[in-house]
C-alpha cells in the first residue's frame, strides 16, 4: 500500500462512492481511499470527456481497418523487412510516448512508485508520459521489435474487434495499477455503458446493472477509454510511419493480409502457436466460452489420468518418474526413508490432483448443462436465470480452490528443485513466501527482482488471485516464458520438468477462473461453506479430500513400507540387466512385482481419504478405479505379452547370430520369419555424451529408401513416418531413441493437429478434421525442458497416449509415395 498523503481537494467528504461492496471497489475509491482523487468533474465534463475518447477510438479504429483492406500486404513486407534497429526507430518516430521496456506495471510498482511521490507536500507528482506507460502495461517498444509479428497480431485483432469487445480485458489489465492507485483519476458518481451499441454512453449509477458488471463507475471507465483511445492513435501513427511514401490514392488489395492472420501466430523460434492466456493483448479478445472451459478440464484430467497409468503399470516410467523427482542437493542429506516418502507424497499428489480436475471438469459440466438449457434467457444488460447465476457462482468458487491448492504446492515443489531451494535453507518452518524473509532474511522481493527474476517470478506466482499486491497471473507466466526463452541452459535447468509442469497445471486452472471471471453479466459471488451445505454434486463431496492428503504420510508404518518400495527398487536399485537371460527376466519381474505392492499401499491409504469424505460406497469404488489399474484384465493381459516377449528375446540371444528382414514396417507378428541374413558391422556415429542419439528428417530418407513401401494404411511424410516409428518401436534400438520436439510438433501437424501453446510447458494439440467415428479433438503434450528433446520413454507413453484416444497403433501407417 502506498503512503498516505493529504488529498488535493480539502471538500474530501464529497467523493463518497455509491456503493463500497467489493464489485464498486472496482469503479470507485472506498471512504479509505479518497486521497486518490485529484477532484470532482461536473455531470457535463464527465460526458465530453468519454464522448470524445470513444470518437477518436473510432476514427481511428476506421482508419486502420480501411488501410489495411487496401495496403495489408505493403504492411506486412516493410514491416518484415525493416531490421531490428529500423523497427525501433519506426517506433520511436511514431509513437514517442510508447514504454521501451517490457512488464511496465512491474517496474514501475517496484522501481518508480516512490519517485512519484513528493516526501515534503504528501502529494503526487506523477509524470503524464508515466500515465501513458501504464494505460498500455502490455504494450512496449520491446514485445513489438524483438518479434514483427506482434505488430501484425494487434493490428489485426483491434481492428477486428470493436472497444466494446475488448473492454472487459482492458478492464482486467488496469486491474494491479488501480488497486494500488498508481493513476491520478477524477471523480463523478457518474457511470458508462461498457457493452454493446451503446457502449461509453453515459447514465446514473443502479446497484442491479453495476453489481453485473454492465456500467463501470467514471473514474475507472475513463481509464479504459482513454486507453482505448490512446492505443489507436498509437497503431494509427505507426501505420502512417510504415506507409509514408506509398500513393495511397491507388489500394492494392491482396490476400496475403487473410492469409497471414487466418494461420494464426507464433512467436520466434517457436514451432506451435503462441497461447491466447498468455498473449492476450496480441490474440483475440478473451471471452466467456464454456465449451473451452470443459475441454481445458477434460484435457487435463485425462494427462493426469494417464499419469498415474503409466505409474502404475510401466516401471520404466515410474523409474524415470523418481529420477526426475530426486534432484538437487536438498535430498543429498536425507536419509533414505525420507526421500521415499517425498517421493510417496509427490505421486499421491498426482492422484489428489486428479480428483481436483475430476471436481472442476464437473463442475464445468453443470454450467454447460444448465447454460445450454437457459441460453436464450441469459443476455447482456439482463439479470442470469437463478439456476445459472448459482451454478457458474460455484463453479468460481471450486476453481478458486483449485487455484489456492496448485499454487501452495508449487511452493512446496520450490523447496525442493535444485535452482530454486537455496531461498528456503535457512528456513526452519514452512512460512508463506509471499515476504521473501520467510525464505532468506534480509532479501527482500524489490531486490530480488533485480538479482534473480526468475525467483522473483516464481515466488510471486505462488500468490492467490484475489490478493490485492499480486500481479495478474497470466501476465507472471508470460514473464516467467521470456525470461526462460532468452536464458542460458544453466539459467533455464533452474526449473526443472516437475515445476514446469506444475505451472503448467496453475496455468490451466487459473484459465478457466479468468474465462468464469469474463462473463457478463457478472454472477452473484458464492461463499465455499454455503455451498458445501446447499450442493450435492460429486464436485463439492470429494473437495475436503484437499485438507487430508497429508494425513497418508502420518500413517508411519504404512508410509515407511512405501518408501522402502520406492527407495530399494526406483531409486537406490541396481542398473537393469543388460544381457538377455533368465536373470534379466527375474529383476524385471521382481520390479513390476514391487511396482503393484507401491500401489497396493497407495491403495489402501487413499481408500481410507475418500471415506472421510461425503461419497457413498459406490462412488469410492468409482474413483478408486484410478489407482487401480494393476487389478484390470487389460493389465495382466500386458503383462503376461510382455513376459512372452521377453522369453522370446532370451531364446533368440541364445541362437546363434542372424536377423530377421522386415518387409513391411510396423509388422509386429513375432513367429514371422524370413531367411537368415549375414550381420555387417556398424560403423559407430560420435555422439555428445549423456544424449539419445536423434533421428533426423536425412537418416528417414536412406532408411525409408530401402523398405518396400504398401498401399494399406493411411499414407504420411517422410517426416511424420520417423517419429510414429519411434512412438510405436518394434525394435530395441528404436525404443532407446528420442526426438526432438520441433520434430514431433511438425508430426502433429502433418498429422492434422493445431499446435498451440497453454502456458507453461504444456502444448494443446487439436484436431482439426474430426471424423464421425472419434469425437475427440484435443490432447496435451508437456514441452520437454530444459533440454528440447523427447526422452525415449516419454515419446513412447505419448504413442500409447494417442493410441488410447485417438486410435493411432503402429500399423495404421505406410510411407506416403513420391509424385514423380
Amino acid at each position: 500500500m502506498p503512503p498516505f498523503f493529504e488529498p488535493v481537494d480539502p471538500n474530501f467528504t464529497q467523493y463518497i462512492a455509491p456503493c463500497d461492496c467489493a464489485d464498486c471497489e472496482q469503479s470507485f475509491y472506498n471512504l479509505e481511499e479518497l486521497h486518490w482523487y485529484r477532484g470532482r468533474v461536473s455531470d457535463e465534463d464527465a460526458k465530453q470527456i468519454i464522448s470524445q475518447y470513444v470518437c477518436e477510438a473510432d476514427k481511428d479504429r476506421r482508419y486502420l481497418a480501411q488501410h489495411i483492406v487496401a495496403f495489408g500486404s505493403t504492411i506486412i513486407n516493410r514491416w518484415k523487412k525493416k531490421s531490428r534497429q529500423k523497427r525501433e526507430q519506426c517506433l520511436q518516430e511514431a509513437a514517442p510516448d510508447l514504454c521501451k521496456e517490457n512488464w511496465i506495471s512491474i517496474r514501475y510498482h517496484i522501481k518508480e512508485w516512490m519517485c512519484e511521490y513528493n516526501l515534503h507536500t504528501k502529494k503526487p507528482c506523477r509524470k503524464p508520459v508515466v500515465r501513458s506507460h501504464l494505460l498500455l502495461n502490455w504494450l512496449s517498444v520491446e514485445a513489438l521489435v524483438n518479434n514483427p509479428l506482434m505488430l501484425l497480431a494487434l493490428l489485426h485483432y483491434r481492428t477486428a474487434y470493436s472497444p466494446a469487445d475488448w473492454a472487459t480485458w482492458d478492464d482486467s489489465r488496469l486491474g494491479f495499477s488501480w488497486r494500488m492507485a498508481n493513476f491520478d483519476v477524477d471523480f463523478s458518481t457518474k457511470c458508462v455503458i461498457m457493452h454493446g451499441l451503446r457502449y461509453g454512453e453515459m447514465v446514473d449509477w443502479h446497484p442491479v446493472p453495476a453489481h453485473r458488471g454492465d456500467i463501470l463507475g467514471f473514474p475507472k471507465a475513463r481509464l479504459i477509454l482513454e486507453g482505448q483511445a490512446h492505443l489507436m492513435r498509437t497503431l494509427r501513427s505507426i501505420v502512417e510511419n510504415i506507409l509514408e511514401g506509398v500513393d495511397t490514392s491507388k489500394p492494392m488489395f491482396s490476400d496475403k493480409w487473410t492469409n497471414m492472420t487466418g494461420a494464426g501466430f507464433s512467436h520466434t523460434n517457436e514451432v506451435e502457436l503462441w497461447t491466447a492466456y498468455t498473449n492476450p493483448g496480441f490474440s483475440a479478445p478473451p471471452s466467456f466460452s464454456i465449451e473451452n472451459m470443459v475441454a481445458i478440464a477434460q484435457t487435463r484430467l485425462e494427462a493426469e489420468a494417464d499419469h498415474l497409468r503409466f505409474l502404475q503399470a510401466s516401471p520404466a516410467y515410474m523409474r524415470r518418474h523418481v529420477k526426475t523427482l530426486m534432484q538437487g542437493e536438498y535430498y543429498k542429506s536425507m536419509r533414505s526413508v525420507q526421500v521415499g516418502i517425498l517421493i510417496t507424497e509427490e505421486i499421491f499428489y498426482s492422484v489428489r490432483l486428479y480428483l481436483e480436475w475430476e471436481g472442476v471438469k464437473l463442475e464445468c459440466k453443470n454450467v454447460k448443462q444448465i447454460y445450454n438449457r437457459m441460453r436464450d434467457s441469459i443476455h447482456r444488460g439482463q439479470i442470469l436465470p437463478r439456476a445459472f447465476d448459482r451454478a457458474i457462482g460455484a463453479l468460481e468458487v471450486r476453481i478458486i480452490n483449485a487455484v489456492n491448492s496448485q499454487a501452495e504446492h508449487i511452493c512446496t515443489i520450490m523447496r525442493h528443485s535444485p535452482g530454486i531451494s537455496r531461498y528456503f535453507e535457512n528456513s526452519s518452518e514452512k512460512k508463506s513466501p509471499a515476504n521473501l524473509k520467510a525464505a532468506q532474511p534480509g532479501l527482500p522481493l524489490t531486490k530480488l527482482f533485480e538479482q534473480d527474476p526468475l525467483a522473483w517470478c516464481l515466488f510471486q506466482m505462488t500468490g492467490r488471485p484475489d490478493d490485492r499486491n499480486v500481479f495478474d497471473h497470466a501476465m507472471l507466466l508470460n514473464f516467467l516464458e521470456s525470461h526462460l526463452a532468452k536464458s542460458d541452459t544453466r539459467e533455464r535447468a533452474r526449473v526443472d520438468e516437475v515445476l514446469y509442469k506444475r505451472l503448467s497445471d496453475l496455468a490451466a486452472a487459473h484459465q478457466i477462473l479468468f474465462s468464469v471471471r469474463l462473463h457478463r453479466p457478472q454472477n452473484t459471488m458464492r461463499e465455499a461453506w454455503e455451498i458445501l451445505e446447499t450442493e450435492d454434486r460429486l464436485a463439492w463431496k470429494i473437495l475436503n479430500i484437499g485438507t487430508y492428503h497429508k494425513e497418508m504420510v502420518r500413517e508411519f508404518d504404512n508410509s515407511k513400507k512405501l518408501a522402502e518400495l520406492i527407495v530399494s527398487n526406483f531409486l537406490d536399485a541396481p542398473g537393469p540387466v543388460r544381457q538377455k537371460n533368465e536373470a534379466w527376466l527375474t529383476q524385471s519381474q521382481n520390479v513390476r512385482k514391487a511396482l503393484e505392492l507401491f500401489w497396493e499401499g497407495m491403495r489402501t491409504s487413499y481408500k481410507k481419504l475418500l471415506k472421510t469424505t461425503r461419497l457413498n460406497e459406490h462412488e469410492i469404488w468409482q474413483y478408486m478405479e484410478v489407482v487401480s489399474v494393476n487389478l484390470t484384465t487389460e493389465y495382466a493381459e500386458e503383462v503376461e505379452a510382455e513376459r512372452q516377449r521377453m522369453i522370446e528375446q532370451i531364446q533368440r540371444a541364445s541362437m546363434p547370430a542372424a536377423i530377421n528382414v522386415q518387409n513391411e514396417w510396423r509388422s509386429t507378428d513375432a513367429h514371422e520369419t524370413s531367411k537368415p541374413v549375414k550381420v555387417e558391422p556398424r560403423a559407430k556415429t560420435k555422439s555428445r555424451p549423456a544424449e539419445q542419439p536423434l533421428s533426423s528428417v536425412e537418416e528417414v530418407d536412406r532408411e525409408v529408401a530401402t523398405l518396400d513401401i504398401q498401399t494399406k494404411g493411411t499414407p504420411v511424410s517422410k517426416r511424420a513416418f520417423e517419429v510414429l516409428g519411434l512412438m510405436f518401436p518394434t525394435t530395441a534400438e528404436e525404443t532407446q531413441k528420442g526426438v526432438r520436439w520441433d520434430l514431433f510438433v511438425h508430426m502433429m501437424v502433418d498429422m492434422g493437429f493445431l499446435a498451440r501453446g497453454g502456458g507453461g510447458s504444456a502444448v494443446v494439440f487439436e484436431k482439426l478434421d474430426i471424423s464421425s467415428s472419434n469425437t475427440r479433438s484435443k490432447i496435451v503434450f508437456h514441452k520437454p525442458h530444459p533440454d528440447p528433446k523427447i526422452d525415449p520413454i516419454i515419446l513412447q507413453s505419448m504413442g500409447k497416449r494417442m493410441a488410447r484416444w485417438f486410435g493411432w497403433h503402429s500399423g495404421l501407417f505406410v510411407l506416403k509415395e513420391k509424385v514423380l
